[in-house]
């Protein structure tokens, strides 16, 4: 309710309130508001309806035709909302006038109150308390006048585009002001859809502008890359549009029908495929869709049990190539009882310690990496005998051969089967390749086509003899890829394909 303060500001500054509600169109006299206040000037009286004065007459319509003009009651308000600034200082200054008349009125209540009963003060204070405006509602009244302002705006911008789509779908202008903004859309989308081209010809037209995108760089037979218009030929002569669009090759409305298409077309532009049997997934969509998740789900926990993996691999390394293993598992006193007896140093730090720490970790390291992977790659095997790591009374060479090589051989092959798994053969250390499941391999029934990993020999180094291949294999299980790969380069070895 209004106080003192209020009518005293209203009448000394005007009242912003009013200019809130004049742009929501609830002002005083306005359709929707309150009855106007004769104490407030009138707004100036509209044009005779006969016309314009003589100055008006004098100046000619530089305005288009009338059947898409804004009305004037609507551009007369986008000319008040324009600067949304103006609203904001609007907002401004009702919170400050608030403040004060707050201020004010309380002051009055406080002065009533010195003469008043004490009884009656409090009544007096609170009274002329709390008379100011609501904050919540004028925020809301903010919050209308930029939906209006959008909405405003939008409408103004769909009339003054209607000669332009009046021309292009051939409808009378007044027609379309007359069916409104959504209906115009829904003409505009069946336009769009009716230049389409049939489903087909769109596959068709899409795989083409993929295959010219990707393989723009191919070299053709002079060296010199074949470009984007080279590469649509190409395309064009391995599929001839009528294979595509003639009925009975229908491509390919399902996406994983034209995955698994795109897939077969690369593994056929791939030379060391040639005269190899294509995998029944890239035939068959049933086979396809199986893989694709197969393949989904082990690239999801690829990274996860890759880096158990490494951990695992590289603790069993550390153990196998520590000089005081063969000390530790060459006595014939159990495990335990060496730590007991202080035999394994119990000081953290020291050499035995840190060898007795790995060694008793090395069980509890093996169920975790034989945890967490795809359920197409066997990891199980690797936790298998995990009690063999405190074994003693074994030659350090034993230890080697009997405990470390079946788990080290273990993890390897399931480190090569999580590449050949997520369709990264490609990328796989070449030291792996004889631990890969053959049904990964080239040929394989979940060949992705990539081929391994392509490496360039180092001329200046000597080429490992296939005869070395074995050996090389016995070493990798024993004390691990990483030391064995240092020793070959040690010994002058070019090791870029195991690499």
């Amino acid at each position: 309710m209004p106080g003192p303060g209020d009518f005293l500001f209203n009448l000394l500054a005007g009242d912003p309130r009013r200019q809130l509600a004049m742009a929501l169109g609830q002002g005083p006299g306005q359709s929707g508001g309150p009855p106007a206040d004769p104490s407030q000037p009138a707004p100036p009286p509209s044009p005779p309806a006969g016309g314009a004065g003589p100055q008006q007459q004098q100046q000619p319509s530089q305005q288009g035709p009338q059947a898409y003009q804004s009305p004037p009651d609507m551009q007369a308000m986008n000319q008040r909302l324009q600067d949304p600034n103006q609203l904001m200082n609007i907002m401004l200054q009702m919170q400050q006038r608030d403040r004060a008349t707050e201020q004010f009125n309380r002051g009055l209540g406080m002065m009533a109150a010195a003469f008043s009963p004490p009884r009656d003060r409090a009544t007096m204070i609170n009274a002329m308390s709390g008379m100011g405006g609501d904050p919540n509602a004028d925020m809301n009244s903010l919050m209308n006048i930029y939906k209006m302002q959008y909405t405003m705006n939008q409408l103004q911008a769909f009339n003054q585009s209607l000669p332009e789509l009046s021309q292009r779908l051939g409808v009378p202008v007044q027609t379309l002001a007359a069916v409104g903004p959504d209906m115009v859309r829904q003409m505009l989308e069946k336009e769009w859809e009716a230049k389409q081209p049939p489903t087909q010809a769109r596959d068709y037209q899409w795989f083409e502008n993929d295959y010219a995108t990707k393989h723009a760089g191919d070299l053709g037979p002079d060296g010199k890359p074949i470009g984007e218009e080279g590469a649509r030929r190409q395309f064009e002569q391995e599929n001839p549009p009528g294979n595509f669009m003639g009925g009975y090759n229908p491509i390919l409305r399902d996406p994983s029908m034209r995955a698994m298409t795109a897939a077969s077309m690369a593994w056929d532009r791939n030379p060391a495929n040639q005269n190899k049997t294509k995998p029944d997934y890239l035939v068959d969509n049933d086979k396809w869709k199986i893989h694709q998740a197969n393949v989904s789900e082990a690239t999801t926990t690829f990274s996860g049990v890759n880096s158990k993996l490494d951990t695992y691999i590289g603790t069993l390394g550390d153990v196998a190539n520590d000089e005081n293993l063969g000390s530790i598992v060459g006595s014939n006193i159990p495990f335990a009882e060496q730590i007991g007896k202080g035999l394994i140093s119990r000081i953290p730090g020291t050499a035995t310690y840190d060898l007795g720490v790995k060694i008793g970790g090395l069980g509890e390291a093996s169920k975790a990496a034989s945890q967490g992977g795809p359920h197409q790659v066997d990891l199980s095997s690797i936790g298998v005998n995990a009690g063999d790591f405190t074994k003693t009374g074994l030659s350090k060479d034993q230890y080697l051969n009997d405990v470390i090589a079946p788990h080290m051989r273990a993890a390897l092959t399931a480190k090569a089967n999580m590449y050949g798994a997520s369709g990264q053969v490609n990328v796989m250390p070449g030291y792996l390749k004889p631990y890969l499941d053959p049904i990964y391999q080239e040929g394989g029934q979940l060949d992705m086509g990539t081929g391994f990993k392509p490496f360039t020999p180092d001329k200046n180094k000597k080429p490992i003899p296939d005869d070395m291949n074995a050996r090389i294999k016995r070493s990798i299980e024993s004390i691990g890829a990483e030391l064995t790969l240092n020793k070959l380069r040690q010994a002058g070895y070019d090791t870029s394909s195991l690499e």
